[in-house]
């Protein structure tokens, strides 16, 4: 009896050792267990996050969006704004082009300042006067410009855009004296323009969009694409 209870007891310890988990010495292989797709893993912070570069400069003022703020004229007579493009606007006018054609892009989604000179033979340009604004130091005018219109041998388009302004005690300082102008005709091309506003830091001013009509009106539908004052962000 005391025999068979010997050997009962050696087969429940054989049994248990092998049902036990084996103590795991070192290994070379590793295996992944698959991760459920309903489960979220975390990774380590091993690093810190990639910062996006802030932009050097950045817009505080657009000419496009407050273009009813501005006062405009052909010189010598004042313009209403927003014009009704369905008047014939011989004096000049001053409106929203919406989704057009500049210089044979098309605008897709997008929208210009479009700036029309006079037409009646009297005036020579049309002028939009923005409110005073404050410059400092590394300020940029930026815009692209370009006739409105698909190009073609027919277009006549042939105008001068100009950046002018006036001081704080309203002497007004036009393309002769400060040089930012650009001639623009149909040809198929658009420039992006950048003017440094340095020269003008500590001044308070009013800067003008101005486009003249070269001598002959015909065509010289002007648009001027993303109009804006662009500050660095160094500068309060």
């Amino acid at each position: 009896m005391k025999n068979k209870i010997a050997l009962y007891l050696v087969i429940g310890v054989f049994l248990l050792s092998a049902c036990s988990p084996a103590v795991a010495g070192p290994t070379t292989t590793s295996f992944i267990t698959p991760v459920p797709a309903t489960n979220t893993v975390e990774a380590s912070p091993t690093s810190s996050p990639t910062e996006t570069p802030a932009p050097s400069h950045l817009v505080i003022y657009d000419f496009q969006e407050l273009h009813c703020q501005a006062t405009w004229t052909n010189n010598g007579q004042n313009l209403p704004c927003t014009a009704n493009i369905y008047d014939e606007n011989l004096g000049g006018s001053v409106s929203i082009a919406n989704e057009s054609d500049m210089e044979s892009i098309t605008l897709v989604g997008d929208s210009a300042l479009m700036t029309y000179p006079a037409h009646d033979g009297s005036f020579r340009g049309i002028f939009g006067a923005y409110p005073p604004i404050s410059i400092v130091q590394g300020d940029e005018f930026r815009a692209t410009i370009g006739c409105m219109g698909v190009t073609t041998e027919f277009d006549e388009c042939d105008v001068e855009y100009s950046l002018e302004y006036y001081d704080a005690n309203e002497n007004y300082f036009d393309s002769q004296i400060t040089g930012w102008f650009w001639n623009e005709t149909n040809d198929g091309e658009i420039h992006e323009i950048v003017v440094d506003l340095s020269a003008l830091a500590g001044q308070t001013v009013r800067l003008v969009l101005v486009v003249r009509d070269n001598g002959d009106p015909t065509d010289d539908t002007a648009l001027w694409l993303h109009p804006q004052l662009w500050r660095s962000q160094f500068n309060p």
